[in-house]
């Protein structure tokens, strides 16, 4: 029974040792531009701007298009201005962003289907492998899409 113990303890001590440690986070400034109506097979675009206001640099800059009705699934993408479309994560990699500094950003797509839809973009961090979330990090908007 003591070795289990012992064992179970260990390998909680490892996990919690792997986790990031907490530390500053950057601090944005988030705005943009989105279409708020659409047409299947047209064009759609979000254009965003994120400024690190804080003093501390964006690593790797990830851009979230999947919360809510996920912009994702619902759009072919078809450009993202300097940024990788990473399509198995649903996620754009856009590289680091110093502090004090800016990153305007369009993203185009198709819309695949007709529906009325509450999107959201986010912005985070990635250090390391792990996700660092900003004070400020999603935009929210109301979208039709007619046939």
């Amino acid at each position: 029974m003591l070795v289990v113990v012992v064992i179970v303890l260990g390998v909680c001590a490892a996990v919690l040792a792997n986790q990031p440690k907490a530390g500053p986070k950057p601090v944005i400034d988030l705005n943009g531009q989105m279409s708020h109506a659409a047409v299947v097979g047209g064009q759609d675009e979000i254009d965003i701007t994120v400024t690190d206001t804080g003093s501390i640099a964006f690593s790797h800059l990830v851009v979230y298009l999947d919360d809510k009705d996920d912009w994702f699934k619902h759009h072919v993408i078809t450009s993202s201005s300097g940024c990788t479309i990473n399509k198995p994560l649903e996620r754009l990699d856009c590289g680091p962003l110093a502090a004090g500094e800016s990153a305007t950003l369009t993203i185009t797509g198709s819309p695949l289907d007709a529906g009325n839809f509450n999107f959201a973009v986010s912005v985070d961090d990635e250090v390391n492998g792990h996700l660092v979330f900003p004070d400020k990090d999603e935009l929210v908007w109301p979208e039709t899409i007619t046939p």
